[in-house]
């Protein structure tokens, strides 16, 4: 029993696959509607809009880190990163270096492939044109798969694996695919089958995380396994009724959750030396508030600026010929 809550403890991580899909179908989804308003993509507007929602968080905790943390500390932010994550690409740097350690931006390599993504996305969209998207999805999970072969026999190790971006072609090509297979529709699925969907994702990364290691290529068929579990997730919410006030918040200042987490976790253990529930729970307390600062103070003004620059709202859409809606806010990453 404790082997079995172990690893479904740690199949948690796979949280960002999840953000990797939905980050690509929503940013997809929104990408093509402008495309099918306008004609035109507007890519100079797609990234004053990203990086507004994401530069000034990132920058200001990649600063702060780096000035306050003595170089010393096994929580500081080394030198030979800050660089790299400065300039997104950070998770490059953690695959050559052997990833950061204990370093409060360790999780943040995931901001570097996403904005890799938001840089290729609109310009891959205007240059195939929507017509031709779907076989650049398919192309991607080929090259993505191919690349896990190649890494496997060469001996790669799991930083390689889990930092790289071409490692996770796959996982932004199923978020993408659902964006052009369902065009603004969303699944009709009763409440039994979206839970079924949900628990099947759930136990899907479980089994990955604790059979993986007994394949003979883990690497290989653990991640899309990962991902498959991920999209039976975005496919048992995606078009829900969730209106609950806790979680809409929660959803709104996850990206500050995401950028302090590490961080908080370091300060409660200053405090409570041997890592424990209660250490778990003072990091989870620092999180939310650090959190909720952020977006208040930091976020907002931003995010208002960001609407000058928006074409197609990304807030809830009716759909005039099916009568339903769709969610599909633009996520704060990770």
């Amino acid at each position: 029993m404790a082997l079995w809550v172990s690893r479904a403890t740690a199949s948690g991580g796979f949280g960002v696959v999840l953000f990797f899909v939905l980050s690509s179908y929503l940013i997809t989804e929104l990408l093509l509607r402008e495309f099918e308003q306008r004609g035109i993509l507007d890519v100079k507007s797609f990234y004053i809009r990203r990086a507004l929602r994401i530069w000034p968080l990132y920058f200001f905790f990649l600063v702060v880190a780096f000035l306050i943390i003595p170089q010393q500390s096994d929580y500081s932010i080394k030198t030979n990163f800050f660089i790299p994550m400065m300039l997104f690409v950070g998770n490059w740097a953690c695959v050559f270096a052997g990833g950061m350690g204990a370093s409060v931006a360790a999780p943040l390599w995931s901001i570097s492939v996403e904005e890799q993504f938001y840089i290729a996305w609109p310009l891959i969209i205007s240059k195939v044109g929507v017509k031709h998207l779907k076989r650049v999805c398919l192309g991607l999970i080929v090259i993505a798969n191919l690349t896990r072969v190649i890494m496997e026999k060469k001996g790669a190790g799991f930083v390689a694996f889990w930092c790289s971006t071409v490692t996770w072609f796959d996982a932004i090509a199923a978020g993408a695919l659902f964006a052009i297979l369902l065009r603004g529709r969303v699944p009709r699925w009763s409440l039994v089958t979206r839970l079924l969907l949900c628990v099947g994702g759930l136990v899907v990364w479980v089994l990955s995380i604790r059979f993986g290691n007994q394949l003979i290529y883990p690497d290989i068929f653990q991640y899309p396994l990962v991902i498959f579990g991920s999209c039976l997730l975005l496919v048992g919410v995606l078009g829900s009724n969730l209106r609950s006030p806790i979680l809409v918040y929660l959803g709104r200042i996850s990206y500050g959750l995401y950028v302090f987490h590490s961080a908080a976790l370091a300060l409660a253990s200053l405090v409570f030396v041997v890592y424990s529930p209660l250490c778990a729970l003072a990091g989870l307390v620092i999180t939310l508030s650090l959190g909720s600062a952020s977006y208040a103070l930091l976020e907002q003004p931003f995010l208002k600026l960001k609407k000058r620059f928006t074409y197609v709202t990304s807030e809830r859409v009716a759909l005039g010929e099916s009568g339903g809606t769709i969610l599909a806010r633009e996520v704060n990453p990770n």
